[in-house]
């Protein structure tokens, strides 16, 4: 791991931040959040601020400018989310039920789902914000790695695979909600765990033997 889990791998652009930038920038994710990416404009963030167009310019000056500030709090705001939850639980399965838990609240709430889907489509369009998401989205999955070989014991080559599983597994319950299915997300999370911890119990032993003849 090149890069320590402990600490969110984006800078928070907020404490830079006058006083007026953060309410503006507030006022867009409240917009993000509420009405769609496509609503984040200068007219809609002067009239959720009660602060005017001229004063959004001054401060992210174009579009571009706005949106990745506005994507890059967001998403270091959701690693200290990641990491609180991290630090709170003790290694092993604690902290595997609460990155699950997580998971299935986040997969509930259709609604900051659908902004994070718009957020995506921006990124992915954008040379400048996609390593924004590239650092997000391996941060997630080294401290998904970490939690499992915390479980894991005996050395296991398999580690970064399962990590990248459990980050597909959320992403895929969520379009599924998103596309109107009925999905026990508990449910298929929990079969999740005991599939993790029956190969580790059994697969890392195995790897282990391997190595070892």
């Amino acid at each position: 791991m090149t890069q320590s889990h402990s600490e969110p791998p984006l800078d928070d652009p907020t404490p830079e931040m006058s006083p007026k930038a953060s309410i503006l920038l507030e006022a867009a994710r409240r917009i993000l959040l509420r009405d769609g990416l496509a609503h984040v404009t200068y007219e809609q963030i002067a009239k959720e601020s009660g602060e005017t167009q001229s004063l959004i310019r001054y401060y992210f000056g174009d579009k571009a400018g706005l949106l990745r500030a506005l994507i890059q709090s967001e998403l270091y705001f959701d690693c200290r989310k990641y990491l609180e939850l991290f630090s709170s639980h003790p290694p092993g399965v604690e902290q595997l039920e609460a990155l699950l838990g997580k998971i299935e609240i986040e997969t509930r709430d259709l609604q900051a789902h659908r902004a994070y889907m718009d957020v995506l489509a921006s990124i992915f369009r954008s040379e400048d914000l996609r390593p924004l998401f590239t650092a997000y989205s391996d941060w997630y999955v080294r401290l998904n790695e970490v939690v499992v070989a915390s479980m894991a014991g005996d050395h296991c080559d398999d580690l970064g695979e399962i990590a990248t599983l459990t980050f597909a597994i959320a992403e895929g319950l969520q379009l599924r909600r998103e596309a109107g299915a009925h999905v026990d997300v508990e449910a298929a999370l929990r079969v999740w765990q005991r599939m993790v911890q029956g190969y580790l119990a059994e697969g890392c032993r195995g790897n282990s033997g391997a190595d070892g003849a």
